[in-house]
């Protein structure tokens, strides 16, 4: 009976171990089923192919939900690894999964691997495919699996392609009404006083007494007066202590602006204000300043020849106001002309691929100190005054040779000289992120020189360079 007891053991034994040998090697086979599939209410589809599981959990194709449904790009899968990476636009972070390791996660910064259940993630078909209700922890997104009507829907936290399309026409519609208010300011008529006398008085009075002080007091007025088409403005601060009143500082100043032939004439306490780098910027009692230009810093006209990718959206905004957009051609290049700016402007060209990827490209102008002239251009200015050195006198030529070239020519006399001195200079902005401007000073027997280079192609670090 013992040696046919043994012999029944290893007869069932020899024919139960090829099967359990089988089942190890052999992967688990889920089922095809068919379900109906939203994500947001933009995308969907009433016959989407998914793998169940003996519960009727649906598994999902990771590269195709990733890519058509989600709208990441540059979305990969190699089923060898079962490993799948794709990148969340525009904030580009990548996601990855590893069905190898068993963790899943993102490169955001602050974000560490999570654990994946071993049965989350399965090879089927040549695809990698993955337990719905893992994609609510993998990514920002809502969950809700139907079981009694095969209903599978996703509510993202994220935009999707069509979303940010629409945002950005919005926000084009926006920039473009706020674009044509600023023309229209720009190209308005400046409002002059319509009343022949107008007047406006301002003051301030105070007393204060504090403890083991004296009493002290102060009183402030300031007057303007519409008169003659242009402003009157006077006034005076008092002050009183116990040495009587000061009044050291009184003003006055009549100014004309923004007129047909000139931009800016006044007289009475007014300030020389230039970018040279040979004489101060002074304040002056009694004085006259004609300006027959507006001084704007970095003023021109930037053309911008770049690349992108083929078909790709691109607008630009000029300090955040929004100046135009182009598509990219066959090759890829795009093109914007006449970009007016100032000086320090911030040009950034919005990229939109057709991937939904984005770019933001910037451009800095550097600051040419007012003294790059648009070509064929002249400018005339004039001063005058007594400062705390004596009375000062200057006039100055100046006129746009070429396109971001301009070349001047100064007359300088200065308190307790005898002789005037002659200055000239040239300014240049030969790239949009460089200026130059160098002056030469004869004063009789001497020359003084200077440069100074201003650059922002390390932007944000804006860098000048100065010689004197």
């Amino acid at each position: 009976m013992t040696c046919i007891r043994k012999f029944i053991v290893s007869c069932f034994v020899t024919m139960l171990c090829p099967a359990l040998l089988y089942s190890a090697s052999e992967p688990v086979q889920l089922n095809e089923a068919f379900i109906m599939l939203t994500v947001s209410k933009l995308k969907g589809n009433s016959f989407y192919k998914v793998l169940v599981n003996d519960n009727e959990d649906p598994y999902l194709d990771v590269a195709d939900i990733l890519t058509n449904y989600f709208d990441l790009t540059d979305v990969r899968c190699e089923v060898s690894r079962m490993y799948c990476e794709g990148v969340l636009q525009p904030e580009k972070n990548i996601f990855w999964i590893d069905g190898r390791a068993l963790r899943y996660g993102d490169q955001e910064e602050g974000s560490s691997p999570e654990p994946l259940p071993d049965d989350a993630m399965i090879v089927q078909d040549g695809k990698c495919w993955l337990r719905y209700d893992i994609f609510s922890k993998w990514f920002p997104t809502a969950v809700k699996w139907n079981l009694s009507s095969y209903y599978l829907s996703f509510v993202p936290e994220f935009k999707l392609l069509s979303e940010r399309r629409s945002m950005r026409e919005q926000e084009l519609k926006r920039a473009e009404t706020y674009s044509r208010q600023r023309e229209l300011v720009e190209e308005a008529t400046p409002l002059e006083p319509q009343d022949k006398f107008r007047p406006e008085l301002k003051y301030h009075a105070g007393v204060a007494k504090r403890p083991q002080e004296d009493v002290s007091g102060e009183f402030r007025y300031d007057l303007n007066v519409d008169v003659f088409k242009g402003t009157f403005q006077n006034g005076m601060p008092l002050n009183y202590d116990r040495n009587g009143w000061d009044t050291s500082r009184p003003y006055w100043l009549y100014r004309w602006k923004d007129k047909s032939w000139f931009d800016l004439m006044e007289f009475g306490d007014s300030t020389f204000q230039e970018a040279d780098l040979l004489v101060p910027n002074v304040t002056a009692e009694n004085g006259f300043r004609f300006d027959s230009r507006e001084i704007m810093y970095g003023e021109g006209k930037i053309n911008i020849n770049e690349r992108a990718t083929p078909g790709a959206n691109i607008d630009i905004y000029r300090d955040g106001v929004y100046m135009g957009s182009t598509t990219a051609g066959p090759d890829g290049r795009y093109y914007f002309s006449n970009i007016v700016v100032n000086g320090q402007s911030r040009v950034i060209a919005k990229i939109y691929y057709p991937d939904g990827s984005e770019e933001f490209k910037e451009i800095v102008i550097s600051d040419d100190n007012g003294m790059v002239l648009p070509s064929g251009k002249f400018e005339e200015r004039a001063f005058t005054g007594d400062t705390i050195y004596g009375r000062m006198y200057y006039m100055a030529l100046r006129y746009g040779l070429f396109k971001n070239v301009s070349m001047g020519l100064s007359a300088f006399k200065f308190p307790a000289t005898e002789k005037a001195s002659m200055m000239g200079d040239i300014a240049m902005r030969p790239f949009p992120s460089v200026s130059f401007l160098g002056q030469g000073m004869f004063t009789g027997r001497n020359i003084d020189r200077a440069f100074r280079v201003n650059t922002t192609l390390l932007y944000p670090n804006y860098i000048q360079i100065e010689h004197r």
